[in-house]
């Protein structure tokens, strides 16, 4: 059965239970959070033990045919954490997939995170296998005018409200990211005296530098998000941040995206490479696309030009000459 997160959330609650859950999307702080609802759930009724497999290139599907067949050490029941990612099941995985919703084992239940998946691969055999056999949950993007409302409904969860205005103020600060978000709703929810929060408390939880810092400049231009990379340029030069501060930044991960695109050129897998690098969970999806974007030529050339902006702030080249290396919009 196909379900929206707010039909999942009262199944739960309601004691119910699929042998299989599909939870899929661009917001990964929706899935996690999804995730962990049925695996918090799962573990009331029993299911102690958990195996985690992360699916990359050239994943032996055997694997989860052997998790599944795996008698608990403890006499406990297992959740199988199947991660997906990016990747497809292609015609091994969605056999394997279609076997297990087809002789579904009660001590097993089997939980798919995904990336968004578009309307020809939800029309798939292991996609409608596990429709009929469990649930889907398709999570659909937080708009920018919904923002202000998941804000506070967010906080509701803390016995607090807030106004509309501050709201609206948060969501305009945190510009769509919904970890970001998150944070702030917690910050908040903890450090306001009153049950209501106003203008006042959110001008003061929510700083320009969370907005404009190098590292929020470097996400952006992962995301090839040019607009917002050069908002957030023109923030840090009111700020007056200093040029050689945000650069170095900026330096450290076109050498991490180099170093990184060698290892793939070399025919390592994206997710082993990134594995390779200590590239941070929360950075993952950003810098995998990056990688997807661009080409070694491309990077090899940024940190040029980033040799180019160093020496003109630092006085050993004239500011005109570094000045023409600053027209690229990013990484």
């Amino acid at each position: 059965m196909r379900l929206k997160p707010e039909q999942l959330h009262l199944n739960l609650k309601q004691g119910r239970l699929a042998p299989v859950y599909c939870i899929s999307g661009d917001e990964p702080l929706q899935i996690l959070e999804i995730a962990d609802e049925v695996r918090r759930h799962a573990r009331r009724l029993g299911y102690e033990e958990r195996a985690v497999l992360d699916v990359e290139r050239d994943f032996d599907w055997n694997r989860l045919r052997q998790a599944a067949a795996e008698m608990s050490l403890f006499s406990t029941r297992k959740v199988i954490d199947l991660r997906l990612g990016h990747y497809s099941p292609g015609n091994e995985g969605s056999e394997v997939l279609a076997e297990f919703c087809a002789r579904p084992n009660p001590e097993n239940l089997l939980l798919i995170t995904s990336d968004r998946l578009d309307k020809q691969k939800t029309n798939t055999k292991w996609y409608k296998a596990i429709d009929k056999a469990g649930a889907t949950v398709q999570i659909r993007e937080i708009k920018a005018a919904e923002l202000p409302s998941w804000i506070a409904e967010r906080l509701k969860r803390h016995n607090k409200s807030i106004v509309q205005e501050a709201a609206e103020l948060l969501a305009d600060r945190i510009e769509g990211n919904l970890l970001a978000a998150a944070q702030e709703v917690e910050k908040l929810a903890l450090l306001a005296p009153g049950p209501v929060i106003g203008l006042q408390e959110v001008m003061h939880s929510v700083g320009d530098d969370a907005r404009y810092g190098a590292f929020t400049l470097i996400g952006s231009a992962l995301e090839g998000d040019a607009g917002r990379v050069a908002r957030i340029l023109r923030g840090i030069r009111e700020e007056g941040e200093a040029v050689v501060a945000v650069l170095g930044a900026v330096t450290w991960q076109l050498r991490q995206l180099s170093s990184i695109a060698t290892d793939v050129a070399a025919g390592m897998s994206i997710d082993t490479a990134l594995g390779r690098h200590h590239v941070h969970p929360d950075s993952l999806a950003p810098v995998g696309a990056a990688l997807r974007r661009m080409r070694r030529p491309h990077i090899a050339s940024a940190l040029r030009q980033s040799a180019m902006i160093e020496r003109a702030a630092k006085g050993a080249l004239a500011a005109d000459s570094g000045a023409r290396y600053v027209k690229t919009a990013g990484i």
